[in-house]
């Protein structure tokens, strides 16, 4: 018996996902705040792979830029993207969920896979809402509709996979 549409895996290869993993902040005051900053940085900032903490808001990645925009609001440990769901599975102010992309809020953060590379988590965007996400990819930092995120990326459909990688980049932390 094949699965209903509504709870077929969306994170194939298809451009318009109906269901996504995301993480959650369970304490974050004001989100929307987040909206003004990320026009700011739209403004601003300029790509650079591996940039700094102390380069933002002029010179930025997706980590980066990310990192930035809570900097104010809530502690997010800078470490290589791939690393990023296992360490907030960790902390318990962020939740991980699996929702229908109309209940995507401000300051939702959605892991995903360049459709091209060979590892399992290589940027991270945030949503605005259920329509809009901001990220920063070599175009610089920019806020775009949601479908036109996924003709470039994908989302790993297991959670669990997901939380347990660890970048090869780093030293295994």
């Amino acid at each position: 018996m094949s699965p209903k549409p509504e709870e077929r895996s969306s994170f194939a290869s298809i451009s318009s996902p109906t269901y996504l993993i995301i993480f959650r902040c369970e304490n974050l005051e004001k989100p929307e705040a987040l909206i003004y900053d990320c026009q700011v940085l739209c403004q601003k900032a300029r790509y650079k792979r591996h940039a700094n903490t102390e380069e933002a808001p002029l010179t930025a990645d997706c980590l980066t830029s990310i990192h930035y925009l809570f900097r104010n609001k809530i502690k997010l440990m800078l470490d290589w993207i791939g690393n990023m769901p296992r360490h907030l599975s960790r902390q318990r102010t962020w939740r991980y969920l699996r929702i229908p992309v109309r209940e995507l809020k401000a300051g939702d953060l959605l892991f995903l896979k360049n459709k091209r590379s060979p590892r399992l988590v290589t940027h991270v965007a945030m949503a605005l809402g259920p329509e809009e996400v901001f990220h920063c990819s070599r175009k610089g930092a920019s806020i775009e509709k949601i479908n036109d995120l996924f003709t470039i990326y994908v989302q790993p459909a297991d959670i669990g996979a997901m939380i347990s990688y660890v970048d090869p980049r780093s030293d295994g932390k």
